[in-house]
């Protein structure tokens, strides 16, 4: 249905997480499962602050 994952960026020194969901599950709450979970696994490694780069416009805004 999608992914969510982060990683650090050298070029920003800041890791930044990506969610992905596939456009037919959109809007059925799998991003905001997706970024609970990834939420979670940071803080388990010890992260304080994950970045996105979002598109200005882009519907998934209201996600985070």
């Amino acid at each position: 249905m999608g992914e969510v994952a982060y990683h650090f960026d050298e070029e920003s020194q800041r890791y930044l997480c990506d969610v992905i969901i596939f456009s037919p599950y959109r809007g059925q709450g799998f991003g905001d499962q997706g970024l609970k979970l990834l939420i979670q696994a940071a803080t388990v490694n010890q992260l304080t602050t994950l970045f996105d780069h979002l598109a200005p416009g882009n519907p998934a805004v209201s996600l985070f």
